[in-house]
């Protein structure tokens, strides 16, 4: 009989569903709209009904669903089980999001902050592989990340450790989501690099984003951005330069602090990672103290939109196996 794990990974657009096996192998997967406006019963009902309907692609006589996993996006207070604070799914503050989830299974089921499962998959088959102390960072249309210390992913006090989108970079910079101000992901995210070129096109530089949107500057995505600077726009090009520029100040930042040996980066933003990752390494060097920036490796993640799901799955077996010791 073949184990198999149920891995979700629950974002604020999409939710992600694989069969997992126990060496990492996805045997299949589905994906579905998350619709956090009808709120987080109705979301994890449909959750729930779209697992066990996954379920019966795997009969009770040929395989054996040893646990799921769940990556969830915002701080979680694991000790409880319940959602601290998460900006992408409104309303879930205080939510007991692992008794709900449990009350739909038999098998037991592992809950993980999303940027954290991340992490786990990236070291358990990704680009972290075999290393014990390394950072993710995913860049999207936030920051997020993960702190991986001697195996184990570093919780902190209240399980919100790992924000690593927002360090302060600037103290005098732009305002982020979070209500502070030159934080990480106000210059190294989807969202910063469309604001950066929404400002350099308003300070009369010239570019061809104008013509891609149209005219119409609020339209402009990152995307748009990325695609001028493949075509070889001299602002959109130098926009990726001072991401990567900010970037490389808020990996020194995490040398210097936990000098880990490996930097992982991962997320959408990632397509352009060869239009950043050199500015990025060269702060990164210049800042950080002593050898450190020198012989810290930044790698790109390896695992794809895959690496949540993945983690998910590994957090379910390192559990099981745990128990059993």
């Amino acid at each position: 009989m073949e184990e198999v794990i149920i891995a979700v990974d629950l974002g604020g657009t999409n939710v992600r569903v694989a069969a997992v096996n126990p060496e990492g192998k996805i045997l299949h997967k589905i994906s579905f709209p998350t619709d956090a406006s009808r709120g987080r019963e109705r979301v994890t009902e449909n959750i729930l009904s779209k697992i066990h309907e996954f379920l019966r692609r795997f009969p009770e006589e040929e395989f054996e669903v040893i646990g799921g996993g769940f990556g969830i996006p915002g701080a979680i207070a694991l000790d409880r089980g319940i959602v601290s604070q998460s900006p992408n799914l409104p309303g879930w503050e205080g939510f007991d999001i692992r008794s709900r989830l449990q009350g739909g299974f038999r098998m037991p089921i592992f809950i993980e902050n999303d940027a954290n499962a991340f992490s786990l998959g990236e070291g358990w088959l990704g680009a972290a592989r075999g290393v014990k102390d390394f950072c993710c960072l995913t860049l999207g249309t936030g920051v997020g990340g993960g702190i991986v210390l001697n195996g184990d992913i570093w919780h902190g006090t209240e399980g919100k450790a790992g924000e690593i989108g927002h360090m302060i970079i600037d103290v005098d910079g732009p305002p982020c989501q979070c209500g502070s101000r030159g934080c990480l992901e106000a210059f190294a995210s989807g969202s910063a690099i469309r604001r950066m070129a929404i400002e350099a096109i308003k300070g009369d530089e010239k570019t061809d984003l104008v013509e891609r949107c149209g005219g119409e500057l609020e339209t402009i995505t990152s995307k748009m951005v990325y695609e001028s600077a493949r075509s070889g726009d001299r602002l959109s090009r130098g926009i990726f330069q001072k991401m990567g520029m900010y970037l490389g100040v808020g990996l020194a930042n995490l040398v210097n602090l936990l000098n880990v040996e490996l930097l992982v980066i991962g997320g959408r933003v990632c397509e352009a990672f060869d239009l950043f990752i050199d500015p990025a390494r060269r702060e990164l060097e210049e800042r950080a103290l002593g050898s450190m920036g020198k012989r810290v490796k930044v790698e790109r993640a390896r695992c794809g939109d895959d690496a949540g799901i993945l983690g998910a799955a590994y957090l379910v077996k390192r559990e099981l196996e745990r128990r059993k010791r």
